[in-house]
């Protein structure tokens, strides 16, 4: 009988130490409304002695380690890095030899970033009068390395949510896979019509491991585009929807632009408006007249979008703004959120990038 009351007896304080420990977790705090009072600042970055400086992307570990990347009409100036005052050029050593561009960036740590675009040569057998070839360098905290890759053409993106498992995509259908410590080229079976050529513009990875891709076949001959979306699932690439653009037909399905994985591993587009997936379709959540370029931030309430003709937006989970006196920029190519900050990368003029960053006031 005392062994009945001291099992029961133990029973009931295990019961009240769970129904005291289960009241004591805290509920994932809500995400808050991202906020639009920010205060803007403008520096203009330039090459000396050239004149044209086109910056396309951007990233940063911090508000004092952020990096620019993108186009200058001279052998140097393809690379900038923000020290929290100046906007410095980086000197990527070996790299420089020889014509380059870089057209996309990211990282993971001040001491691991990766940048792709492309080797430019002359063509002995002209037209066309140059060819490319992929880049990919990467920054491991002393140094960039170059990582030598064959059989590619330029690239456009590079994208990842870890660091170890990587992908970059481009012209001519180059998809390259970084697994293993070693780039890994793949390919997507697309019929390319005589004349055509084929773009992949944009390249996510999921956090299933599915990695979604967006691209097109331009045909010179007849104007008409035809615009794809991929999906590799099971190690295999497949064609999930098409959509053909020409001077009396337009069939806009998805954002053309760029993919953007939100931290909650929500997918979405930009280009001729702001689409969400839901797995198996797109649905449009904007309509927007301007075309809308890159998309970024910190959440589903903090969302910003850079657009052409001076055109940066803003979703807080409620409703989406512009911002108004950011539109004397020609366009804005990229942006990202760093720390508290906001960067965009902006066009100028025809031969000028602007950085222009936005501080939240007090």
């Amino acid at each position: 009988m005392l062994l009945k009351k001291n099992l029961l007896l133990a029973s009931t304080f295990a019961l009240l130490s769970l129904n005291l420990t289960c009241s004591s977790v805290t509920a994932p705090e809500e995400e808050q409304p991202g906020r639009r009072d920010y205060v803007w600042t403008v520096d203009t970055i330039a090459y000396p002695g050239s004149w044209q400086t086109l910056m396309y992307d951007i990233w940063g570990s911090s508000p004092n380690d952020v990096y620019v990347v993108g186009h200058n009409d001279r052998g140097y100036g393809k690379m900038f890095r923000f020290d929290g005052n100046k906007w410095k050029e980086v000197d990527l050593g070996e790299i420089f030899k020889g014509g380059i561009d870089l057209k996309s960036i990211i990282g993971f740590a001040k001491n691991d970033v990766w940048a792709v675009g492309d080797r430019i040569y002359d063509n002995p057998n002209r037209p066309p009068n140059f060819l490319d070839s992929s880049l990919i360098i990467r920054f491991n905290g002393i140094n960039w390395i170059e990582y030598k890759v064959t059989n590619g053409r330029a690239l456009r993106s590079i994208m990842g949510i870890m660091p170890n498992e990587l992908w970059a995509c481009g012209n001519g259908g180059t998809i390259w896979h970084y697994t293993e410590g070693k780039w890994v080229k793949e390919s997507v079976d697309v019929e390319i019509p005589p004349g055509g050529e084929f773009f992949l513009n944009d390249i996510q990875p999921m956090p299933n491991g599915d990695v979604f891709m967006i691209g097109f076949i331009h045909q010179n001959d007849i104007v008409k585009t035809t615009r794809f979306f991929f999906k590799r699932e099971n190690g295999k690439w497949r064609i999930l929807d098409t959509a053909i653009i020409m001077l009396n037909r337009i069939e806009e399905k998805w954002g053309y632009a760029d993919l953007w994985l939100s931290p909650k591993g929500k997918l979405y587009s930009c280009g001729g408006g702001v689409y969400e997936w839901d797995g198996k379709s797109w649905r449009q959540i904007l309509v927007h007249p301007i075309w809308l370029a890159k998309m970024f931030g910190t959440g589903e309430k903090n969302i910003f979008i850079a657009g052409h003709l001076g055109v940066v937006l803003h979703y807080n989970g409620s409703d989406w703004y512009q911002f108004s006196e950011l539109d004397f920029a020609k366009a804005y190519w990229s942006g990202a959120v760093i720390g508290n900050e906001v960067f965009l990368v902006s066009m100028i003029g025809e031969y000028d990038t602007a950085i222009i960053k936005g501080k939240l006031k007090n």
